[in-house]
């Protein structure tokens, strides 16, 4: 834990000595990610749930050859090729490690760059709300969410073939990032009615409840899902145990500012940018991401369904800043987020298994 705790204190030094920069921004968040990259680079194996199924996978598959990558292999055909070609020329899988978490921790960096009015805030939110403890567990996945949060700005100005294309690369790599095909739906929603949120909050109501029977009548007529039914049967899963997901008092942390300027913010106003265009997709994005959060509690399977949208939580400042670099919340932030994450570490609820640190040297 002990490491965290440095790491945040350094987050916070290191903003108040450079805020006053020229180029702050760009030069904060070098220093932050480069500080985010050396722990997950250079992190011991055991430090993660899945790192060490990683390691093994790719130390196994080092024999193989790109002609032999079928869809009954271990990962996805994508992160498969990646790694085959990876191996011929190391199988030392601290490079893999290496490689993977520059290129995890640098998209998000760049996603914050690019679309967020308060750098600062958007770096102690990718932190402090442990989804930086999750990218050390969830490695592929992580992948995968940053081939589309590299595109996210282009996207932002129009370019949707892009943003279509990176969304099928980062499908090879987790298939489950064909949930960001809703961004552009959600573009398109230029207005969401009070009468229309009570509607699909009355609809959600059902689901929530007959879940855990919806998901058995899918896999129990998909015969390639036979192993992951035994699988949902011996942990429980299918008995609809209710649970309460601690990411849904983050959620609430990260979007409480929100509520004073509600009426306001919902409809139709420019929180992505600042060139004047309407955006609400900002607002359906956290609507949506409320309901997977809320549904995890439910079933466990929607936990790794939400982080694909946790990272729009880093833009959550674009709510409430009237101009970039709004400090108004920095404070709040700061203080409940630093709490949340101390009780984190404390009881290893949401570190999957990053809670008890160490180098791998």
């Amino acid at each position: 834990m002990i490491y965290y705790l440095i790491l945040a204190a350094l987050l916070f030094i290191t903003y108040f000595i450079v805020r006053k920069f020229k180029k702050a921004k760009l030069i904060y968040l070098s220093i932050a990610f480069v500080l985010l990259s050396v722990l997950a680079c250079f992190r011991d194996i055991s430090v993660g749930t899945d790192t060490l199924q990683y390691v093994n996978t790719f130390q196994n598959y080092s024999h193989y050859h790109l002609n032999q990558i079928s869809l009954g292999m271990t990962y996805e055909p994508g992160y498969m090729a990646y790694i085959i070609v990876l191996s011929k020329i190391t199988t030392n899988p601290r490079v893999l490690i290496i490689i993977n978490y520059l290129f995890i921790n640098f998209s998000i960096m760049f996603f914050i760059y690019k679309n967020s009015k308060n750098y600062f805030i958007s770096t102690i939110i990718f932190v402090l709300s442990c989804q930086f403890l999750a990218s050390m567990c969830m490695m592929r996945q992580f992948i995968a969410i940053s081939i589309v949060l590299l595109n996210f700005h282009s996207f932002l100005k129009g370019k949707n073939v892009r943003f279509i294309i990176a969304i099928l690369i980062a499908t090879m790599f987790h298939y489950f990032s064909l949930l960001f095909i809703l961004l552009p739906i959600f573009k398109k929603i230029k207005k969401l009615s009070f009468t229309q949120t009570m509607i699909i909050v009355i609809a959600f109501i059902p689901i929530y409840i007959f879940l855990p029977n919806i998901i058995l009548w899918v896999i129990t007529h998909v015969d390639n899902y036979a192993d992951y039914y035994e699988y949902l049967e011996r942990v429980g899963e299918l008995h609809g145990t209710f649970r309460f997901p601690p990411m849904i008092i983050i959620l609430a942390v990260v979007l409480f500012p929100f509520l004073f300027g509600f009426k306001n913010n919902f409809y139709n106003k420019d929180i992505l940018n600042f060139n004047g265009k309407d955006y609400s997709m900002l607002n359906i994005i956290y609507f949506f991401l409320a309901f997977l959060v809320i549904l995890a509690g439910r079933f466990s399977l929607f936990t790794r369904f939400y982080y694909y949208y946790t990272p729009f939580m880093m833009l959550a400042p674009n709510l409430y800043c009237k101009k970039e670099n709004d400090s108004s919340w920095n404070l709040y932030y700061i203080a409940i987020l630093s709490a949340a994450f101390v009780f984190c570490l404390a009881t290893g609820s949401g570190t999957y298994g990053t809670e008890h640190y160490m180098f791998g040297f």
